[in-house]
């Protein structure tokens, strides 16, 4: 993985860039992309909103570091769509794409899912079915686990956090 692709990832998936996609695809115009995002720490998330206050559009947001740096290698994100969960993680490009995202969830469950698409600039993302027992838990401090592979077949592995979880999806769906 060079840093060059990481770098393109990190301006594909920041925060103003993920508020310009929000604002986007609700229809809000250009204007609405052009305000600062609203920002708000939930435990280890990010809620990430076009506004403070409806109407907007969020998502929730988690990041993890390159090990011993500060780019950005793995991002979460949830958001609504329809009033559905959609659950994406993002990676940098170069992945294997054969070798698919492995997902070890708390409750000992593991699921691999297929990268929806890689481009260049930004990555690679997949779409990532939460199981039920996740999102019907109660609030806590136990961790994911995300497992991709690079074209020589070595792992990556890193790990976010669960804490907040529970009050930002009930923030998110306000």
């Amino acid at each position: 993985m060079s840093p060059v692709p990481l770098k393109r990832y990190l301006r594909a998936f920041g925060i103003a860039a993920a508020s310009f996609i929000l604002v986007a695809s609700s229809g809000q115009g250009v204007e609405a992309a052009k305000q600062k995002p609203y920002v708000k720490k939930i435990g280890a998330w990010q809620l990430i909103c076009t506004a403070k206050k409806a109407p907007r559009v969020c998502h929730l947001r988690q990041t993890a570091n390159m090990t011993g740096t500060k780019l950005t290698i793995l991002g979460w994100d949830l958001s609504l769509e329809k009033g559905a969960l959609v659950s994406t993680v993002h990676v940098p490009n170069g992945v294997a794409q054969d070798l698919r995202l492995t997902v070890n969830w708390p409750d000992g469950g593991t699921a691999s899912f297929d990268y929806q698409s890689c481009t260049k600039e930004s990555g690679c993302g997949a779409r990532v079915d939460v199981p039920k027992a996740v999102l019907g838990a109660k609030p806590s401090k136990k961790k994911v686990e995300f497992v991709f592979y690079d074209k020589s077949q070595k792992a990556y592995v890193y790990s976010l956090s669960l804490n907040g979880f529970q009050k930002g999806l009930a923030e998110l769906k306000r």
